[in-house]
């Protein structure tokens, strides 16, 4: 590994053109969404559970409904998204017959991969 040809200036500039104009957005678009998904979880566990009471001990139901609602986009919007990423990453190795098997079990092969089968999990 030369030290030279890490700091030479072509490589240099196509990293800050590749980070500027594509990397930044993308990576910027996924933080947000998971701040913002963070931020109705946050709300949804914490702050909409200890509002109120009425006189039963129970919350009214505008907040009920407040509650289900938040925990519906955290389950559909949040976990749905790596739902289909990995329906998406099975029906492909399906269809090319990139399968591992064990026994009678035909695992994708995508799951091989340690990051994508914590993922799963």
């Amino acid at each position: 590994a030369d030290p030279k040809i890490v700091v030479h200036p072509v490589i240099s500039m196509v990293t800050d053109m590749v980070w500027s104009r594509v990397a930044l957005r993308s990576f910027m678009a996924g933080k947000a969404w998971f701040i913002f998904t963070l931020l109705v979880f946050v709300s949804s566990q914490s702050l909409l559970g200890r509002l109120q009471l009425d006189e039963t001990g129970n919350p009214p139901d505008t907040v009920r409904i407040a509650l289900f609602v938040s925990r519906c986009f955290i389950y559909l919007c949040s976990l749905g998204q790596w739902l289909m990423l990995h329906l998406k990453s099975t029906v492909r190795d399906y269809r090319q017959g990139h399968l591992i098997r064990y026994g009678r079990c035909a695992i994708p092969e995508y799951l091989m991969d340690w990051q994508s089968l914590i993922s799963f999990f």
